[in-house]
């Protein structure tokens, strides 16, 4: 008989705030990040889950290093480019939320938070096979 794998609901995990220094915020972009996608079917939409957590780290973490302003993507402090969405074609509420909204700030207010910041701009090299190819 075969038996069934039930996952228990997790809480989720809240990071303590941290504060950096100037010099140790440099050094942190003097290193290469890797980011690798493998593996086909379900393996390779669990690592599309996990990628879109870890930008939920990023954009937490990004909020909390510029004190004097809110960041709100990933292109701070220039302006998000008009021509960049990851808003899948089925989230409607959430486009209707962005065109209704009266300046840029609203717009990015709009989008979920972990469209806002890209993978692009924190990892130097992203590959992968299968899914992740």
């Amino acid at each position: 008989m075969a038996s069934e794998i039930v996952a228990e609901p997790t809480s989720e995990i809240v990071a303590e705030p941290t504060s950096y220094s100037t010099e140790e915020a440099e050094l942190a972009w003097a290193k290469s990040n890797l980011l690798s996608l493998d593996g086909g079917g379900i393996r390779g939409y669990w690592s599309l889950l996990a990628l879109e957590k870890l930008m939920g780290y990023i954009a937490t973490e990004e909020g909390r290093f510029d004190e004097d302003r809110e960041v709100l993507h990933s292109f701070h402090p220039q302006g998000l480019p008009d021509d960049v969405s990851q808003i899948p074609p089925d989230a409607i509420e959430e486009r209707r939320n962005i065109n209704n909204a009266s300046d840029a700030d609203g717009r990015y207010r709009a989008m979920h938070r972990t469209r806002r910041f890209l993978p692009c701009h924190y990892f130097d090299f992203i590959c992968g096979s299968s899914t992740g190819a």
